[in-house]
């Protein structure tokens, strides 16, 4: 067995995150809570050249969970696991996982994420907004004032891929209590 899998704090991180993916907080996530957070995205300003890219990859973090339709979901047990399996696994699953994620949060489409659009995509998944800059000045490592795609993705590596407690990318959904 993993050292990951019996990690108190590195569970504590993927709980978190398995959380913020209960949109509507009813204790497991499904389809419909992507659809929920689809329609923050775009109550919140998503452009609308970019709505359909939006849809497409939310649809593919479903389908790459097995919520291929409605009537699938997940408990927080299976959804860590899953993460933790995927983790464990290597390969690309994470890389293509966190390109989506970059792009639909990088909505101007300019190869960086800015402070606002780290405040959208926060407040689109529920994250208190004060959160925002403390774990947006921690994934912009280099200072510049925003969120480079390679910043993105080794932030949301360390924090998925690492059980270390001191790392600052345990910040990345607000204090973990």
């Amino acid at each position: 067995m993993s050292e990951l899998r019996t990690n108190e704090f590195y569970l504590k991180k993927l709980y978190r995150s398995a959380q913020f993916n209960d949109v509507d907080k009813n204790g497991v996530v499904t389809r419909a809570d992507y659809d929920l957070m689809i329609k923050r995205y775009n109550e919140l300003g998503m452009p609308d050249e970019n709505k359909q890219e939006l849809s497409d990859a939310m649809y593919g973090i479903c389908d790459s969970l097995g919520l291929t339709d409605y009537t699938k979901s997940l408990t927080y047990d299976e959804i860590v696991q899953s993460w933790i399996d995927n983790v464990e696994k290597g390969g690309g699953f994470a890389t293509v996982a966190y390109d989506k994620a970059f792009r639909i949060i990088d909505t101007d489409r300019n190869g960086s994420i800015s402070l606002k659009e780290w405040e959208i995509h926060c407040m689109a998944i529920k994250i208190p907004v004060e959160h925002a800059k403390v774990s947006f000045n921690a994934m912009d490592t280099d200072g510049d004032g925003v969120i480079s795609h390679d910043e993105f993705v080794a932030y949301h590596y360390e924090y998925f891929h690492t059980s270390e407690d001191k790392l600052h990318s345990s910040i990345l959904y607000g204090p973990l209590q």
